[in-house]
């Protein structure tokens, strides 16, 4: 990789990161319901940052540079991989880490397999057809919980559009009281001058 290469590159790094440390401030204002798109835009900005840091680590061997230049660039990239880390850290909720740059990432011990008296009886035709069933099964339900989803979603819509209504209406109520107070206030006070 050239020099020019190397440093459009780190140009479009740090640029990457500015942009992700708006969309986390975007993120901090916005509404839960806005939080998910937003969310998912700045998980593949991460990704691409870090595709990018990457690619710009795995270089430095192959390049010809002083050992003045490398040890600078390993510098950039160790900071870019340390801002990538704090970002994925800054959108991660709950404590918990974001895929891809976590600190520390938490992976449990796998389960001993036990295998149950109803298997243990079946052939390997017999457990592959038992599989099957069982996923064809878990593929239903998860239709059903598409399905679920969506009416959800659809009444959520018709929710947020109601109360957008109710919103307009009430507005329209709050001036009309206003207007209408000005007006009792104005024809009190031209009584109380006629009297």
């Amino acid at each position: 990789m050239t020099d020019r290469a190397w440093e459009d590159k780190l140009v479009f790094a740090s640029d990457l990161i500015d942009e992700i440390r708006h969309d986390l401030e975007l993120r901090k204002q916005r509404s839960a319901m806005d939080d998910g798109r937003l969310r998912a835009g700045i998980l593949l900005k991460i990704t691409k940052l870090k595709t990018h840091v990457s690619e710009m680590s795995r270089t430095l061997d192959a390049a010809r540079l002083t050992e003045a230049e490398r040890h600078r660039r390993r510098t950039v990239v160790a900071d870019l991989t340390e801002t990538g880390r704090e970002l994925g850290d800054e959108l991660a909720d709950r404590g918990t880490k974001e895929r891809g740059w976590s600190r520390r990432p938490t992976v449990e011990p796998p389960k001993p397999i036990i295998e149950t008296e109803e298997t243990r009886l079946l052939s390997s035709d017999q457990l592959i057809a038992r599989q099957r069933s069982m996923m064809e099964e878990q593929d239903e339900q998860i239709a059903l919980l598409g399905d679920t989803v969506a009416r959800q979603r659809e009444i959520g819509i018709a929710i947020r559009d109601e109360a957008t209504l109710h919103n307009l209406l009430l507005d329209d109520l709050h001036d009309a009281t206003d207007r209408t107070t000005a007006r009792v206030s104005s024809i009190t006070r031209w009584t109380e001058r006629l009297t």
